[in-house]
């Protein structure tokens, strides 16, 4: 299967590159258990981290430690993240900044002058496809491995989609990423309204 797919990629019609001259990188921070207290700024694991985003998190450091860290560690816009521990492989775009410092198992990528028109959702959907997974498990010998070397990750050969399908593909995302905060905000809105019925039931 892997063979397959990277044939395919190395056959591309517009072209294919490593991921270490697509985009550049910078890793998370490692705090410590010892860091974490009941309350405080969030500190994200891969735990919290889904393709939809990094999620409220379990873990808290204290505000002192969040501005320290901040400048490196926390998420810019347009960030795309890439979870290198764990589970492996999972890539979402920042759609805006939130207050979370990103721990060891993250890598944030940004992209290169040269790829600058390449569209971030595109290239993060490519991250959460099969064709990076073969990938990863290439390296692992087809196991399940908890860690991929920042060095092996820029190694992965990356097809250059026509620009147009790029265009397209992206909207679709974003759009799917639309409907999904409004799918939430209503379900919100309608647990607000059985509460509020339950309530006035009561009295």
């Amino acid at each position: 299967m892997y063979s397959k797919i990277i044939k395919k990629i190395e056959e591309y019609k517009n072209g294919w590159d490593h991921v270490r001259n697509i985009v550049d990188r910078k890793k998370g921070v490692e705090v410590g258990s010892e860091a974490y207290q009941q309350d405080g700024m969030s500190f994200g694991r891969v735990a919290d981290c889904s393709i939809n985003g990094v999620a409220d998190t379990g873990k808290k450091i204290s505000k002192e430690l969040y501005q320290e860290l901040k400048n490196d560690y926390q998420p810019k816009r347009d960030d795309i993240l890439f979870t290198k521990d764990g589970t492996i492989g999972l890539s979402y775009v920042v759609k805006e900044e939130f207050e979370v410092i990103l721990s060891g198992a993250f890598l944030r990528l940004s992209l290169k002058d040269k790829y600058q028109t390449f569209e971030k959702e595109c290239l993060s959907l490519i991250f959460n496809s099969i064709i990076s997974k073969m990938q990863v498990e290439k390296l692992s010998g087809g196991a399940i491995i908890a860690h991929l070397k920042p060095s092996d990750f820029e190694k992965f050969k990356i097809p250059l989609i026509n620009l147009k399908i790029q265009k397209q593909i992206a909207e679709k995302i974003r759009e799917s990423h639309k409907l999904r905060k409004e799918s939430k905000e209503l379900l919100e809105e309608a647990k607000k309204r059985v509460e509020k019925e339950i309530e006035k039931e009561g009295k």
